[in-house]
């Protein structure tokens, strides 16, 4: 569980310097020019956007992508604490970019974290995760006076 964990906290900081890098790197006067429409390509299909909403797009997505990497990040910390809805929800949000990148069979930048994703939804379902989260879920339902018995 402790190699799932740090593997996760390092996945979203990662993120966080892509981010960071991302946004110091921007060219931001490129997007305040009216007159010079966004176009790219998504899934096969030439797309154009006025730069207005272009911009208004790239930071929605990037604060959207921030507050993904806080959640998953405290998932992560409840993970560690022996939350089995913690790994449940990881595994639900985790799962979305690995089974897209599976689909996709596309290599990019991303292939790493995707990678690493995977193996951190191995390892929080492999026996000794399983055991560690009933052990810890056993010790909660133990009542309090016994657990400070002598």
């Amino acid at each position: 569980m402790t190699v799932a964990f740090w593997i996760a906290i390092a996945l979203a900081a990662a993120t966080i310097v892509n981010l960071a890098v991302l946004l110091l790197t921007f060219n931001w006067s490129a997007f305040a020019d009216p007159s010079n429409p966004r176009t790219f390509v998504s899934y096969g299909r030439t797309m154009t956007l006025p730069s207005d909403i272009s911009i208004g797009v790239t930071i929605a997505g990037n604060v959207l992508a921030l507050v993904i990497v806080v959640v998953l990040a405290r998932l992560a910390f409840r993970l560690r604490q022996g939350n089995n809805r913690a790994r449940i929800i990881l595994t639900i949000v985790g799962g979305l970019p690995v089974i897209g990148f599976v689909s996709t069979s596309r290599f990019d930048v991303f292939s790493v974290e995707i990678l690493a994703a995977a193996v951190v939804l191995v390892l929080v379902w492999l026996p000794p995760s399983n055991a560690f989260i009933r052990r810890v879920k056993k010790s909660c339902l133990v009542p309090r006076s016994t657990q400070l018995a002598p």
